[in-house]
């Protein structure tokens, strides 16, 4: 059996072989059966990645989160300012300005839609939906059948274990 200390090497190379995008799930498979030590040892430090996983997840989703807002609030300040170049433009008359770095000229934009009353326009220019399966829905008729003791050719239900780890 492995040291703690070659124990904790073992899952800290783990850890980074998880979190690295290219690494051949193969390969790190290959490296689970691998691992030495007992079943509780294992668990353990398998319950040690898992939560360093699951924190750095919530880390990218903070960060993905941030970014999202920080793109969007940049977004609407360029549009802001480019919308005060217009309106400036238009009140002082000129339709073209230079200057040593830029030239800003307006011209007429293409035409946008604007849709008033949306119950007014003709069928013809909907585009028709497949239909979409409501698995909720189905999930519950498929049980509900299984339940009456009937088995239907199209479906049924599978219950998966689940890990819970505390």
């Amino acid at each position: 059996m492995a040291t703690l200390y070659k124990l904790n090497a073992a899952y800290l190379e783990l850890l980074e072989m998880m979190e690295d995008p290219d690494k051949d799930p193969a390969e790190i498979e290959a490296y689970l059966s691998e691992l030495d030590g007992s079943i509780q040892d294992k668990i353990y430090g398998y319950f040690v990645i898992i939560k360093e996983l699951e924190a750095n997840t919530q880390k990218v989703e903070n960060e993905l989160e941030r970014l999202t807002k920080w793109k969007s609030s940049l977004s609407k300040n360029t549009d802001r300012m480019k919308d005060a170049v217009v309106q400036a433009m238009k009140i002082t008359g000129h339709q073209k300005v230079e200057t040593d770095l830029v030239t800003a000229t307006l011209r007429k934009g293409n035409p946008s839609l604007v849709i008033d009353i949306e119950e007014d326009i003709p069928e013809e220019y909907y585009k028709p939906q497949p239909p979409k399966l409501d698995k909720r829905a189905l999930l519950a008729y498929v049980k509900e059948q299984e339940a009456d003791g009937d088995e239907l050719e199209w479906a049924h239900t599978e219950t998966k274990d689940v890990l819970i780890m505390k």
